[in-house]
């Protein structure tokens, strides 16, 4: 029985993205080991471990932004497919647009440790939530 099912295909990848194979990027001091090991939490959420090296600004085939750790830094999965899918699409799909569907998605706001916002709870709620809680830590160790 034959399907009328049209499957999406990916796009070709792009001559640069086998730079990523390079003892450059993967090796034992590699440009990945070398932001993971900087970066050990991720630098968006400042929650969970750095897994990816993710390139801050694309660099769409600029080697020297390719090679830049300034241009680099190290970010969790679930941080990385969020940015991805915001700047090309992620992944071969098609870039959304319009507003995100979630009213209450997070916004990236772009200061490292502090680039999601609530759209859903003020900053003024938020800092309510927080007051005193020096005075409750105060007797925890470092």
């Amino acid at each position: 029985m034959a399907s009328n099912v049209q499957h999406a295909t990916k796009p070709p990848r792009p001559a640069w993205a086998k730079w990523y194979d390079r003892q450059l990027w993967r090796g034992p001091n590699g440009l990945r080991y070398v932001v993971l090991a900087r970066d050990p939490v991720c630098r968006i959420c400042q929650r969970r471990p750095s897994t990816v090296a993710d390139h801050i600004k694309p660099h769409k085939g600029n080697w020297v932004l390719f090679c830049s750790l300034e241009n680099l830094w190290g970010i969790c999965g679930p941080c990385h497919d969020v940015k991805t899918a915001r700047e090309d699409g992620g992944f071969g799909n098609r870039i959304p647009s319009g507003p995100p569907s979630d009213v209450n998605a997070a916004a990236i706001t772009g200061e490292p440790g502090k680039q999601f916002q609530s759209s859903s709870v003020s900053s003024k709620k938020l800092d309510a939530a927080l007051e005193g809680m020096e005075e409750l830590l105060k007797d925890i160790p470092s």
